[in-house]
């Protein structure tokens, strides 16, 4: 199902800082896929895109989320883990910052930096020290169901605002269910950037940019 409508190389351009990668190992390849759906890019193609963005900007960073995706198709040299750090180590060199906890602003820039969803060989902060939102079922396109959503995300973020340590927050606005990725996005995107006078604090996922 789709959710973007820009290239990463605009959403880039536009101020995307996160991105949300779902890989699926077939054979030598991570190939971007949003659960059944095949997004016809691989791994490697997106950290080319990102890589030349932080050349041409060395004052920027990029996170970017890992997730393994489906079931994978063998036969393949490595597996999964050991394939996206092989990726990331070709395609990155230096511009990937292994890190496992949070880095400074400064220690950032110009750098690459993984949230690990994923098992396995260690090549970036674990998914699991997150603190996430991510109620991504709505039952169905109607006031109650999409508030309800809403709601989280708006609590999620005055949480985020709220917190003194160095956990890194993540809040998704995307959802779906009874509403396509695009019908969500329509109604929650402005409702919850419209409760804040100034960005909320942490990672803002969001479907069309």
């Amino acid at each position: 199902m789709q959710t973007q409508t820009l290239s990463i190389k605009k959403q880039l351009a536009k101020g995307v800082r996160v991105l949300d990668l779902r890989l699926n190992h077939s054979r030598d390849e991570l190939l971007l896929f949003h659960g059944p759906v095949d997004q016809r890019k691989n791994f490697r193609q997106v950290l080319q895109v990102v890589c030349r963005f932080l050349v041409e900007n060395p004052n920027e960073f990029v996170l970017v989320r890992i997730k393994k995706e489906g079931v994978p198709l063998l036969p393949h040299r490595f597996p999964f883990d050991e394939q996206v750090l092989g990726d990331l180590t070709v395609e990155c060199g230096a511009r990937f910052f292994e890190c496992t906890t949070v880095p400074t602003v400064s220690q950032a820039q110009g750098r690459i930096i993984v949230l690990q969803n994923f098992e396995g060989v260690s090549v970036g902060i674990p998914w699991t020290d997150c603190c996430v939102q991510d109620d991504f079922w709505v039952l169905s396109c109607t006031v109650s169901p999409l508030r309800a959503k809403l709601n989280a995300a708006i609590a999620h973020a005055k949480k985020a605002a709220e917190s003194t340590d160095k956990t890194l927050f993540v809040n998704f606005l995307s959802a779906t269910g009874g509403c396509t990725p695009f019908q969500m996005s329509r109604f929650i995107k402005p409702a919850f950037f419209k409760k804040f006078k100034i960005l909320p604090v942490g990672i803002t996922m969001c479907d069309f940019v």
